[in-house]
């Protein structure tokens, strides 16, 4: 028999993932009326893997001639395509769908059991409680494309610590490919400031005029996509979200809030918390480096790149909730933290909503924006709970 000191923590993340879908799968067979993934928190699409098949349909319409980012009436909810036309490039349809959705499913839970590779088994239980949480759950039932995103990052991440210079340069040019799939991701190349300088520099250059160029390139297109991408206020988080649901709120009581005043409040706040976030996080390294701490490189890049995307999403767009896979890159650091003596183990146990997840739970019975709050705030209750572990 088994004991915990042999059990390797990935062990544990996998028999709990393997046993959840289990027990969906099985569910949904035995049981199709009982609908188990929407009694656990998601939102289920049918058919299947519903953004995958948006993909298939729209390589099937671009076919038959539609410009289907403006109209795409080969997908069964006639949602047009919200990526670049590169997506467009195999020529599939409808009938890849499970098969690709399945793929998309197994090559994600693959990077999730990579990043997480060298937990314990205390702190690989914790991590699976967020594996298996609702918007972390959505990405993979909904095959969207941001699982293989996902699994582009951490690839990139692991080129990044590599220990040869040509290692490191494949994964920055792994990031403006992932920029150039989804956008966003290029907000990741805040990891070059961890390079000397000039280089640091030199990188982030290259990493703007790169995203520039792509812009001008596919300006047209990204005209097009601007109005028709959809801005979820429900299972969906960003800096709008909560002034503007405050707004509604008010104004249902007969307070009248001007919606532009409100969501500027709303930056300048986020703004100053980001700043003072800065502020004590450079204060806590040189705390750590004057200690002589050493922290793995691919930990520090990881959390790094998954904060930057994270606050870009935040800041730029309402997203659904299930980018918030791209926070996962950032629990290996905050376990790091928490090991370590000093102020870095105070980071790892509150650095994230408090250290008591029960006092932002309390948020979730508030009447004013209670869908909303409990959207905004469910990220780092999970966290706060994955640093505060013992």
């Amino acid at each position: 028999m088994l004991s915990m000191k042999q059990v390797k923590g990935w062990q544990v993340l996998l028999g709990g993932i393997l046993a959840y879908w289990g027990i969906v799968a099985a569910a949904s067979l035995l049981f199709p009326d009982a609908h188990l993934l929407i009694r656990l928190g998601v939102p289920v699409l049918t058919p299947s893997f519903a953004d995958t098949r948006n993909i298939l349909s729209a390589m099937e319409c671009q076919r038959r001639g539609f410009d289907v980012l403006l109209q795409n009436p080969c997908d069964p909810w006639g949602r047009s395509l919200p990526y670049p036309r590169l997506w467009l490039w195999p020529d599939l349809d409808q009938s890849w769908t499970v098969p690709l959705g399945i793929a998309i499913g197994i090559i994600f839970i693959a990077a999730v059991l990579w990043l997480f590779r060298k937990l314990n088994p205390r702190e690989a239980a914790t991590t699976l409680a967020v594996v298996l949480s609702p918007a972390v759950v959505l990405v993979i039932e909904r095959a969207n494309a941001d699982a293989l995103v996902f699994a582009g990052l951490i690839g990139a991440i692991a080129l990044l610590s590599g220990p040869r210079r040509m290692w490191r340069l494949a994964g920055y040019v792994l990031l403006a490919i992932l920029g150039m799939a989804k956008l966003f991701p290029f907000a990741a190349f805040a990891v070059a400031l961890r390079e000397r300088r000039p280089w640091s520099f030199v990188i982030i250059a290259a990493a703007i005029a790169t995203a520039g160029c792509y812009a001008l390139l596919t300006f047209d297109d990204l005209r097009e996509m601007a109005p028709i991408i959809s801005r979820p206020t429900v299972w969906a988080y960003g800096a709008k979200i909560l002034p503007l649901q405050i707004v509604m709120n008010a104004g249902a009581h007969g307070l009248i809030i001007d919606p532009g005043v409100a969501v500027t409040v709303a930056y300048l706040v986020l703004a100053l918390l980001a700043a003072g976030g800065f502020l004590v996080a450079g204060r806590l390294r040189s705390a750590g480096d004057s200690e002589g701490v050493q922290l793995e490189e691919a930990d520090e890049s990881g959390f790094v790149a998954g904060c930057a995307i994270y606050l870009f999403s935040f800041m730029t767009a309402q997203n659904f909730d299930y980018r918030l896979i791209f926070l996962l890159p950032c629990l290996p650091q905050l376990f790091a933290w928490r090991r370590l003596p000093g102020p870095l183990h105070w980071l790892g146990t509150r650095g994230h909503a408090g250290s008591d997840p029960r006092s932002v739970d309390s948020l979730l019975h508030a009447e004013l924006g209670q869908e909303c709050v409990r959207r905004f705030a469910s990220p780092f209750i999970a966290l706060a709970r994955a640093g505060s572990v013992r």
